[in-house]
């Protein structure tokens, strides 16, 4: 045996869909009205400096102190953007060469972390822009 359902009134599904679109317009303003006395989340970047936190990954930096030239942070780097140069060897090895070429960087931190002596971290420097590709090889030394 079917059951059968009795339709509604075409004027039913008029009113209906207009209390739904009233409703779904309201919500949808509530949502956007509350955004109004917000802080806004935008900042005029040349003119405003925004606050970086420490553990932002951007541009790399090396202290020639700790720097052992061991190369791990090369073997680490799953792009191979880094190349080094060092003179000397055993403890009187010194590093004159350390390049990072940021067109290819993906920032990922495994130099950093598979640095023994923890010379190479990251900078909370964010500016990297440029217009040329020539420009991305920044030497940090």
């Amino acid at each position: 045996m079917r059951i059968q359902y009795k339709k509604k009134h075409p004027a039913y599904y008029f009113f209906k869909n207009l209390y739904d679109g009233i409703i779904s317009i309201w919500k949808g303003m509530k949502i956007t009205a509350s955004y109004i006395f917000k802080k806004p989340e935008t900042v005029e970047y040349p003119e405003q400096k925004i606050k970086i936190p420490e553990n932002y990954r951007a541009v790399h930096k090396i202290d020639q102190s700790k720097c052992s030239s061991c190369g791990s942070c090369i073997r680490a780097c799953p792009t191979e953007c880094i190349t080094m140069g060092s003179a000397g060897q055993g403890h009187d090895t010194i590093l004159t060469k350390f390049e990072v070429n940021y067109a290819n960087c993906m920032f990922c931190g495994l130099c950093t972390e598979t640095c023994v002596s923890k010379a190479l971290t990251f900078h909370n420097e964010a500016h990297l822009t440029t217009t040329k590709k020539d420009n991305t090889k920044l030497s940090l030394i």
